[in-house]
Protein backbone atom coordinates (compact mmCIF):
# COMPACT_ATOMS: atom_id res chain seq x y z
CA UNK A 1 0.00 0.00 0.00
CA UNK A 2 1.46 3.21 -0.99
CA UNK A 3 0.13 6.86 0.30
CA UNK A 4 -0.68 9.59 -2.04
CA UNK A 5 -0.48 7.02 -5.02
CA UNK A 6 -3.52 7.16 -7.51
CA UNK A 7 -3.43 5.02 -10.72
CA UNK A 8 -5.94 5.44 -12.82
CA UNK A 9 -8.19 2.02 -13.33
CA UNK A 10 -7.65 0.57 -16.60
CA UNK A 11 -10.90 1.63 -19.31
CA UNK A 12 -12.25 4.84 -16.79
CA UNK A 13 -12.25 8.32 -18.35
CA UNK A 14 -10.86 10.68 -15.20
CA UNK A 15 -8.43 12.07 -13.93
CA UNK A 16 -6.23 11.45 -10.74
CA UNK A 17 -8.04 14.74 -9.14
CA UNK A 18 -11.39 13.31 -10.18
CA UNK A 19 -11.17 9.87 -8.00
CA UNK A 20 -10.05 12.16 -5.16
CA UNK A 21 -12.81 14.45 -5.59
CA UNK A 22 -15.33 11.28 -5.49
CA UNK A 23 -13.53 9.97 -2.36
CA UNK A 24 -13.54 13.66 -0.59
CA UNK A 25 -17.26 12.97 -1.58
CA UNK A 26 -18.16 10.06 -0.28
CA UNK A 27 -16.34 10.43 3.13
CA UNK A 28 -18.36 13.63 3.19
CA UNK A 29 -21.64 11.54 3.23
CA UNK A 30 -19.83 8.93 5.68
CA UNK A 31 -20.60 8.33 9.45
CA UNK A 32 -17.25 10.83 10.31
CA UNK A 33 -18.25 14.22 11.54
CA UNK A 34 -15.80 16.94 12.72
CA UNK A 35 -12.34 17.04 11.74
CA UNK A 36 -11.87 14.35 9.32
CA UNK A 37 -8.76 13.48 7.90
CA UNK A 38 -8.07 11.96 4.22
CA UNK A 39 -5.34 9.72 3.05
CA UNK A 40 -5.26 8.86 -0.57
CA UNK A 41 -2.97 5.91 -1.85
CA UNK A 42 -2.63 2.36 -3.81
CA UNK A 43 -2.54 -1.30 -3.24
CA UNK A 44 -0.65 -3.68 -4.84
CA UNK A 45 -0.44 -7.08 -4.71
CA UNK A 46 2.85 -9.00 -4.67
CA UNK A 47 5.46 -11.12 -2.23
CA UNK A 48 8.76 -10.09 -1.01
CA UNK A 49 11.63 -12.74 -2.75
CA UNK A 50 14.61 -14.42 -0.65
CA UNK A 51 16.21 -10.77 -0.90
CA UNK A 52 13.42 -8.74 0.65
CA UNK A 53 12.17 -7.42 -2.55
CA UNK A 54 8.84 -6.76 -3.57
CA UNK A 55 7.77 -8.72 -6.18
CA UNK A 56 4.31 -7.67 -7.84
CA UNK A 57 1.87 -10.26 -9.74
CA UNK A 58 -0.60 -10.28 -11.41
CA UNK A 59 -3.79 -9.54 -9.35
CA UNK A 60 -6.15 -10.65 -11.87
CA UNK A 61 -5.11 -14.41 -10.78
CA UNK A 62 -6.56 -13.31 -7.61
CA UNK A 63 -9.49 -12.24 -8.37
CA UNK A 64 -11.07 -15.14 -10.35
CA UNK A 65 -14.43 -16.57 -10.19
CA UNK A 66 -15.93 -13.98 -7.69
CA UNK A 67 -12.93 -14.57 -5.06
CA UNK A 68 -11.91 -12.00 -2.59
CA UNK A 69 -8.88 -11.57 -0.56
CA UNK A 70 -8.18 -9.94 2.73
CA UNK A 71 -5.77 -7.36 2.66
CA UNK A 72 -4.28 -4.69 5.61
CA UNK A 73 -3.73 -0.91 4.52
CA UNK A 74 -1.34 0.73 7.09
CA UNK A 75 -2.28 3.00 9.49
CA UNK A 76 -2.04 6.47 7.54
CA UNK A 77 0.78 8.44 9.11
CA UNK A 78 0.02 10.60 11.64
CA UNK A 79 -3.19 8.72 12.93
CA UNK A 80 -2.92 5.83 16.12
CA UNK A 81 -4.30 2.69 16.50
CA UNK A 82 -7.72 4.26 18.27
CA UNK A 83 -8.98 6.64 15.91
CA UNK A 84 -12.16 6.26 14.03
CA UNK A 85 -11.53 4.71 10.77
CA UNK A 86 -13.27 4.43 7.06
CA UNK A 87 -12.12 3.02 4.04
CA UNK A 88 -13.41 3.78 0.78
CA UNK A 89 -12.52 1.65 -2.50
CA UNK A 90 -12.36 2.89 -6.04
CA UNK A 91 -14.44 0.08 -7.92
CA UNK A 92 -13.82 -0.87 -11.50
CA UNK A 93 -16.78 0.67 -13.12
CA UNK A 94 -15.70 4.19 -11.50
CA UNK A 95 -17.78 3.97 -7.97
CA UNK A 96 -16.59 4.69 -4.66
CA UNK A 97 -17.79 2.08 -2.18
CA UNK A 98 -17.33 2.26 1.93
CA UNK A 99 -15.72 -0.59 2.82
CA UNK A 100 -16.39 -2.74 6.14
CA UNK A 101 -13.32 -2.94 8.26
CA UNK A 102 -12.81 -6.60 9.23
CA UNK A 103 -10.00 -6.10 12.14
CA UNK A 104 -7.96 -3.79 13.36
CA UNK A 105 -4.25 -5.22 13.51
CA UNK A 106 -0.96 -4.39 14.83
CA UNK A 107 -0.06 -3.66 11.03
CA UNK A 108 -3.04 -1.94 10.01
CA UNK A 109 -6.87 -2.16 8.63
CA UNK A 110 -8.09 -5.38 7.08
CA UNK A 111 -10.89 -5.49 4.89
CA UNK A 112 -11.58 -7.64 2.40
CA UNK A 113 -11.85 -6.79 -1.55
CA UNK A 114 -12.57 -8.49 -5.05
CA UNK A 115 -10.09 -6.11 -6.64
CA UNK A 116 -7.68 -3.51 -6.35
CA UNK A 117 -7.75 -0.15 -7.02
CA UNK A 118 -7.32 3.74 -5.05
CA UNK A 119 -8.10 3.93 -2.07
CA UNK A 120 -9.10 6.42 0.64
CA UNK A 121 -8.72 6.04 4.47
CA UNK A 122 -10.64 8.54 6.33
CA UNK A 123 -9.91 9.37 9.93
CA UNK A 124 -10.88 11.46 12.89
CA UNK A 125 -8.19 11.65 15.95
CA UNK A 126 -9.12 9.96 19.13
CA UNK A 127 -8.93 12.02 22.16
CA UNK A 128 -6.04 10.14 23.48
CA UNK A 129 -4.11 9.61 20.02
CA UNK A 130 -0.85 8.94 19.61
CA UNK A 131 0.74 8.25 15.96
CA UNK A 132 1.33 4.96 15.30
CA UNK A 133 3.74 6.92 12.31
CA UNK A 134 3.77 10.29 12.98
CA UNK A 135 3.83 12.45 10.22
CA UNK A 136 1.43 15.36 8.10
CA UNK A 137 2.39 14.39 4.55
CA UNK A 138 -0.08 13.68 2.03
CA UNK A 139 -3.20 14.32 4.29
CA UNK A 140 -6.06 16.59 3.33
CA UNK A 141 -8.18 17.47 6.43
CA UNK A 142 -12.11 18.28 5.46
CA UNK A 143 -14.60 19.42 8.11
CA UNK A 144 -17.73 17.58 7.86
CA UNK A 145 -21.01 19.03 9.96
CA UNK A 146 -24.43 17.32 10.21
CA UNK A 147 -25.97 19.95 7.32
CA UNK A 148 -22.64 20.89 4.82
CA UNK A 149 -19.15 20.01 4.57
CA UNK A 150 -16.38 21.31 3.33
CA UNK A 151 -12.69 21.56 2.78
CA UNK A 152 -11.14 23.91 5.02
CA UNK A 153 -8.56 24.40 7.68
CA UNK A 154 -10.46 23.20 10.93
CA UNK A 155 -7.88 26.12 12.68
CA UNK A 156 -8.71 28.88 10.83
CA UNK A 157 -11.32 28.17 8.36
CA UNK A 158 -9.34 29.14 5.19
CA UNK A 159 -9.74 26.77 2.60
CA UNK A 160 -7.55 23.25 3.40
CA UNK A 161 -4.12 22.77 1.57
CA UNK A 162 -1.82 19.89 1.78
CA UNK A 163 1.48 20.63 4.00
CA UNK A 164 3.91 20.48 1.02
CA UNK A 165 7.89 20.40 2.01
CA UNK A 166 8.00 23.56 2.36
CA UNK A 167 5.66 23.44 4.97
CA UNK A 168 6.89 20.88 6.89
CA UNK A 169 10.53 23.12 7.06
CA UNK A 170 8.58 25.82 8.79
CA UNK A 171 6.65 23.32 11.16
CA UNK A 172 10.32 21.67 12.45
CA UNK A 173 11.73 25.31 12.35
CA UNK A 174 9.08 26.64 14.80
CA UNK A 175 9.07 22.76 16.41
CA UNK A 176 13.31 23.43 17.49
CA UNK A 177 12.26 26.93 18.23
CA UNK A 178 10.12 25.77 20.67
CA UNK A 179 12.07 23.14 22.11
CA UNK A 180 15.08 25.83 22.69
CA UNK A 181 12.50 28.44 24.31
CA UNK A 182 11.61 25.59 26.23
CA UNK A 183 15.25 24.21 27.81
Amino acid sequence: YQEGVIIVPEGLNITVQDIKEDFLDAVKKGSLKGNVKVVFGEATLGYFNDKNEFVPVDSEEFFKDGKTIDIVIPYPEGSSKNDMFEIYHFTDEGEVENCKIKARTKEGLMITVDHLSPFAVAYKEAANNTPARPSYKDVITIVVSEDRAQESNPNTGAPAVDITGAGMVVLAAAAMFIGKKNK
